[in-house]
């Protein structure tokens, strides 16, 4: 097995519904060390967050996360941040608005 570090995403715009940002595979685990979210905006956005086991939709109310994040600014997103990702599990984002946040992150892969 070998252990790498890996950006997984580089400013990934955010769409309104929920969008794959990371998805493993039988052989491949990801370890998040950081999710970082900038809203790019100049209005508020809510940013859900999703991790979800394989075969698993999002829906309104298994959200790992929401957050509010305000015009400009960034969100790093601590309850993603020590995630394993595996067995074909996934990460999933949106926003409000599509196109104005973006989604940064990295972490180690074993493969």
């Amino acid at each position: 097995m070998a252990t790498t570090l890996s950006e997984f995403t580089i400013d990934t715009t955010l769409a309104i519904s929920a969008s794959t940002m990371v998805i493993s595979t039988a052989s491949s685990r990801f370890f998040v060390g950081s999710a970082v979210f900038t809203n790019s905006s100049a209005a508020t956005e809510t940013v859900t967050v999703w991790r979800l086991g394989s075969g698993t939709a999002a829906t309104a109310i298994n959200f790992l996360a929401k957050r509010d994040v305000p015009a400009n600014k960034t969100w790093i997103c601590a309850e993603l941040i020590g995630s394993v990702i595996s067995g074909g599990s996934k990460i999933q984002a949106s926003s409000d608005t599509a196109a104005v946040v973006n989604a940064n992150l990295s972490g180690t892969i074993e493969t």
